[in-house]
């Protein structure tokens, strides 16, 4: 039921932009929808996203690729959306602190934006998000807040090349009911915290009549603390993991200027997963100068001991307007 509610969406808003589509040049707000279907291993999440990006100075999508059209013809810009997942964890894999199994609906808030300096093309930005997990009324045991937020400050190399410092922290707080189930649980609370710094760069090459290429390539470090607090008695016992080191890149082929095909890979370095890594498949296609729609399927996989070790799929499906 929940995914065709999603397709009936999708669709309905890929109609009503189809519907007056006509040969464009410039564009000032870009809405989106995108669905998402994620599987890992005993858990199973849909996430069902909206948002709204508005550009303080037209865009310009005669240039190159309609997909590059915000990165070759940069302007400020302002957006925000909002994500709803629904996830679920099997029984076996919860017994037996929740032996019933874990059903969880997240709400997520963001807010986002980014200024453009017109003559030397630095730019700075950032975003807020705020997130609430809620189980079903009085049938979980995991009640949630999520906070986060990301500082980025980049430049222009030139016409079609980036580089950018970016950070991002973001909170995690579960609170536990004190009874899981038929007995007190031996948590109360499981707070997370993680702080990420990151460098990356992207190129553009636009070649003769429509063919351009866009590579892309990010190092991140990542380190974080996990707080478990307890009732009975009452304590809290802190531990630090990281630093986590991500390497990633990506390159697109765009052989007209609606088609794009992406390719990517992540691997990441720490001594607590000694093999872990992903990549991901994307094809974009834009109907119209108005309406474009992107496919995207990614794998994970993460090794670090009998009990850790767990592969994740995720499929996705992305329609933007452009008016």
């Amino acid at each position: 039921m929940l995914h065709d509610m999603k397709c009936q969406l999708l669709v309905s808003l890929a109609a009503c932009f189809a519907a007056g589509a006509v040969q464009a040049a410039e564009f000032s707000w870009e809405p989106s929808a995108v669905t998402n279907e994620a599987e890992q291993n005993s858990v199973d999440a849909d996430r069902l996203s909206f948002g709204v990006t508005y550009y303080f100075d037209s865009v310009d999508d005669t240039r190159g690729p309609l997909a590059l059209a915000a990165f070759i013809d940069p302007a400020t810009w302002v957006s925000v959306s909002f994500d709803r997942e629904k996830g679920s964890v099997l029984a076996p894999f919860t017994f037996p602190l929740f032996p019933t199994g874990v059903d969880t609906t997240t709400d997520e808030y963001s807010v986002a934006g980014r200024y453009v300096l017109p003559a030397s093309k630095w730019y700075f930005g950032g975003g807020y998000t705020h997130g609430d997990l809620d189980p079903p009324p009085r049938t979980q045991p995991i009640d949630g807040d999520i906070e986060g937020y990301g500082l980025v400050v980049g430049k222009y190399l030139g016409a079609d090349t980036t580089l950018e410092l970016a950070f991002d922290s973001s909170d995690l707080r579960n609170d536990l009911n004190p009874f899981c189930s038929v007995a007190p649980c031996p948590l109360s609370a499981i707070e997370t915290q993680s702080d990420a710094w990151s460098l990356a760069a992207e190129h553009v090459w636009r070649g003769r009549g429509a063919v351009a290429y866009s590579v892309w390539g990010r190092l991140a470090r990542t380190e974080g603390s996990a707080a478990f607090e307890t009732a009975l008695p009452p304590s809290t016992v802190e531990s630090a993991f990281g630093p986590w080191d991500q390497y990633s890149v990506a390159g697109e082929i765009f052989p007209t200027q609606k088609l794009g095909f992406r390719v990517g890979y992540s691997r990441w370095d720490a001594a607590s997963a000694p093999h872990a890594d992903a990549y991901d498949l994307s094809a974009t296609w834009f109907a119209t100068h108005k309406v474009g729609i992107e496919l995207v399927y990614s794998q994970q996989r993460f090794r670090s001991g009998f009990l850790n070790n767990y592969d994740s799929d995720a499929t996705a499906l992305r329609i933007v307007g452009r008016f």
